[in-house]
């Protein structure tokens, strides 16, 4: 919180800078205050809109449930940063909910080609097993959440995610796999 404020004292003292304007509402958004990160956004001059803001204005609009006007900033921000894999990613995430098949497909393989990124895999492999569970694709959806899980320093999450989806598939794996989770999770050194 005391980020926040921080971030609001700054843009108070002169000059009132894009980039400031733009942290501003970036911090804002993950209070979230939705109406102080618009503010920010707003202010900020049409030719100072750099891909950060874009992004920022993407995810006040995802924040607000407008997907269209959220798709149009993620695309600006791929346009103004295209080595940003992470734009790529939200973008493609949010081209899964297209009507048009075409683009939905065209997303899919977009993501397909960022697992091959180690820092974009797992965002990638997430993104896809909420795709495939909501085009109720169970084997595709185990498959995935299996390969997550088994990424090289996967987050305790993953392991998680791969156990619920055993467990709900009422996999005969489910057992055996929740004593391992267990065995591993015990075995993990203590965060600092």
């Amino acid at each position: 919180r005391s980020a926040l404020d921080w971030r609001r004292q700054a843009v108070a003292l002169p000059p009132n800078s894009a980039p400031d304007q733009i942290a501003l509402a970036a911090c804002a958004l993950k209070f979230p205050e939705l109406g102080r990160a618009e503010k920010a956004l707003a202010r900020v001059n049409a030719n100072e809109q750099n891909a950060i803001f874009h992004e920022a204005s993407a995810e006040l609009a995802e924040a607000r449930h407008r997907p269209p006007e959220a798709r149009e900033h993620w695309v600006r921000a791929v346009q103004l940063d295209p080595q940003n894999k992470n734009y790529k990613v939200k973008l493609a995430a949010i081209n899964l909910s297209l009507s048009d098949p075409e683009e939905r497909e065209n997303a899919r393989a977009a993501l397909q080609e960022l697992r091959s990124d180690p820092a974009q895999r797992s965002a990638a492999t997430r993104t896809l097993i909420t795709d495939s569970a909501s085009r109720r694709n169970p084997d595709e959806v185990l498959r995935l959440a299996r390969e997550l899980q088994g990424y090289s320093g996967a987050p305790f999450q993953d392991v998680l995610l791969y156990l619920e989806v055993l467990a709900q598939m009422s996999h005969p794996d489910c057992h055996s796999y929740l004593t391992e989770a267990q065995a591993k999770e015990t075995a993990r050194p203590a965060a600092p």
